[in-house]
């Protein structure tokens, strides 16, 4: 009877893990074992993905990121809202039942050059059983690629390492030479403006910031030309 008794909560147990729990929505297409994200241009990319429980039931839960192939200078991190995290492991999160968390949940993919990188992303219990699983391509689109090698003297920049970062932080950027000046700005969560540097144009450039005197949080970095915004990334301070 024993025998019985644990044959069956085994089968009970493959039989959850093969059960749906969740779905995964990438620009409101349904994400089966993988999705295909084409980066936004510039070297970092913001893309949201929606986690809806589709049990009956209220779910607590973390995600896992695994950097299973990763393009050379490449990195990806998890946010949440304003959360970004440099762990590759989330908090405990709750889902109520047939809840979707929409626009909350996103991964921020920094690269510099045109090489696949491949993302798993883990749903995991509280004690860190997996769940489910999917994974994440980076690709380049043909006509991206052609874009940026073709006219790499027009292509407008700006890729923040190390982010997260804790003392120093160097921004790689390019400014198109259209533009006659422009500023390298950082704000903070409330959109005051508490770095700024002027920057060159028509070329590929560097510049340090200093980030030690910085609480920790999410903050963001522009490059600004005659009042105007031309790119916005976040900029994670973590002592």
């Amino acid at each position: 009877m024993k025998k019985i008794y644990v044959f069956l909560t085994a089968l009970l147990s493959i039989c959850m893990l093969n059960a749906q729990t969740f779905k995964f929505y990438y620009k409101d297409a349904e994400i089966k074992d993988n999705v295909e994200i084409v980066p936004q241009a510039g070297g970092s990319s913001t893309d949201f993905i929606d986690i809806e429980n589709i049990t009956s039931q209220d779910i607590t839960f973390k995600v896992q990121i695994v950097k299973e192939k990763m393009a050379e200078n490449a990195d990806v991190m998890m946010c949440f809202g304003e959360d970004c995290l440099a762990v590759t492991t989330s908090p405990a999160k709750t889902l109520k039942a047939n809840e979707r968390m929409s626009n909350h949940f996103d991964l921020v993919y920094n690269y510099v050059d045109d090489v696949q990188s491949e993302v798993r992303v883990n749903m995991l219990t509280e004690d860190e059983q997996l769940i489910q699983t999917f994974l994440v391509k980076y690709v380049r689109s043909t006509a991206a690629i052609n874009s940026v090698q073709n006219d790499k003297n027009v292509l407008l920049s700006a890729v923040a390492q190390p982010n997260p970062a804790t003392n120093a932080v160097s921004v790689a950027y390019s400014v198109p030479a259209k533009y006659q000046t422009a500023q390298l700005i950082v704000r903070n969560s409330l959109g005051s403006v508490i770095k700024a540097q002027n920057v060159k144009v028509g070329v590929n450039g560097k510049v340090t910031l200093n980030v030690s005197e910085l609480a920790n949080g999410v903050y963001f970095y522009s490059i600004v030309s005659e009042g105007a915004t031309l790119i916005t990334k976040k900029l994670i301070v973590k002592h």
